[in-house]
């Protein structure tokens, strides 16, 4: 179950698996972790392969650990709904009374169960804030499950991954010291087989982490693709843009080249039309009978005076 100070509890308390609380929990008595009965029923395995350690347990070695169960019920909790703190025996029956409508407080999601709203958040909701991969690796970054892949593009996980492989290196090389030919004694020979088991499990454990490597590759080439394919659309574009650009260059010189055409003719419209007063002056000032008109302008004024 979720709650507000779930992350400054004893890691113990944590389920490996949904990272909330566990409720109801069970013990993989192989390797001592804990997950909840709700987790191990979800897998659904002959062998429940440790999410913490990566360590298998078969299914008849996982029991109810109803001990554990009993000393967590003291634990100081802060719902994850609202300001309440208690203690966990008494969470429930808030959570019953206080909350009767399981509605996810991420993404606003009905569930039908506290069990179901628990595992919405812990594999479904888009919206939560979950722990990167590669946490151990240095990438501590808090990040929404809707961001995961525009996260594993960033420069902090592409670090982190850097030292996932500089760690597989030391592993591989100290897997290969480990395989190195031993004498054939008892001692010797269980001593082997105790570091053959431990070389396949560290194998197995370096070949989920490349499994994880891989996603995150096919991740960053599709985005890749996705920008080349943005590139070569831009490219069009600025094509597109550039012949655009040179016809409306060569319109703007015909432009020009018309306007200079149009002023040339004004100009000679304008020597015609002073040709043409001249003429017409001229014609005002011929007598045709001997006799020449004078006009004087304000005639009557000068008269006057």
């Amino acid at each position: 179950m979720d709650a507000q100070n779930k992350n400054i509890l004893d890691p113990k308390f944590i389920c490996a698996r949904c990272s909330f609380i566990l409720s109801e929990p069970v013990q993989l008595n192989m390797c001592g972790h804990r997950i909840c009965q709700s987790c191990l029923d979800t897998l659904n395995q002959n062998a429940v392969k440790c999410p913490q350690c990566h360590i298998e347990t078969p299914q008849n070695q996982i029991m109810l650990d109803r001990g554990f169960k009993n000393n967590m019920q003291s634990l100081p909790i802060i719902c994850s709904l609202c300001n309440w703190n208690g203690i966990l025996i008494n969470y429930q029956e808030h959570l019953v009374q206080s909350h009767p409508n399981t509605k996810c407080n991420h993404c606003d999601e009905e569930c039908n169960s506290f069990n179901h709203l628990n595992q919405h958040k812990a594999f479904h909701c888009s919206k939560i804030s979950i722990e990167c991969q590669l946490k151990n690796f240095g990438c501590h970054q808090q990040i929404p499950r809707f961001e995961l892949k525009a996260h594993y593009q960033s420069k902090q996980h592409q670090d982190s991954m850097l030292e996932v492989i500089k760690q597989l290196k030391l592993q591989l090389s100290d897997a290969q010291a480990t395989s190195t030919p031993m004498d054939t004694d008892v001692s010797r020979t269980t001593t082997m087989t105790d570091d053959g088991n431990f070389v396949a499990n560290q194998l197995e454990q370096l070949q989920e982490t490349l499994n994880m490597l891989a996603n995150g590759t096919t991740t960053l080439n599709e985005e890749i693709q996705h920008l080349d394919t943005e590139f070569l659309e831009h490219q069009n574009k600025l094509q597109g843009l550039v012949e655009n650009s040179s016809n409306v260059k060569l319109a703007v010189e015909e432009e020009q080249l018309l306007d200079e055409a149009i002023m040339q003719n004004l100009e000679i419209l304008n020597q015609n039309l002073l040709s043409l007063r001249e003429k017409i002056d001229d014609k005002q000032c011929t007598s045709y009978d001997g006799s020449f008109t004078w006009k004087i302008k304000g005639f009557r004024e000068k008269m006057g005076t």
